[in-house]
C-alpha cells in the first residue's frame, strides 16, 4: 500500500506542479498505508485537520488503496 500511495502522490504532485508533501505529507501517507481505511469516514478520522486534501484527493486515495465504494461524506460535493 505504501508503494501505491507513494507512486500516486508523485503523479498527483506532477499534475499540480507542486511537491509531493503538499499533496500528502509523508507522515500521513505512512499512517494511511498502515491503517488502510476502506471508507471516506475512516480516512477523515486519520487526517481530520486537512479538509481540502480530503475533498480534493479522498476518493483517489481510497481508489489507490483498493476500496471499491468509498462512503459519501459532507466534504465531497
Amino acid at each position: 500500500r505504501l508503494k501505491k500511495l507513494s507512486d500516486w502522490r508523485k503523479t498527483a504532485a506532477g499534475e499540480f506542479g507542486t511537491e509531493s508533501d503538499i499533496v500528502l505529507p509523508k507522515n500521513w501517507m505512512h499512517r494511511i498505508a498502515e491503517e488502510n481505511p476502506g471508507t471516506m469516514k475512516a480516512l477523515i478520522e486519520l487526517i481530520p485537520q486537512s479538509p481540502w486534501r480530503l475533498h480534493r484527493f479522498g476518493k483517489e486515495i481510497l481508489q489507490v488503496l483498493g476500496s471499491k465504494r468509498p462512503a459519501k461524506s459532507k466534504l465531497q460535493s
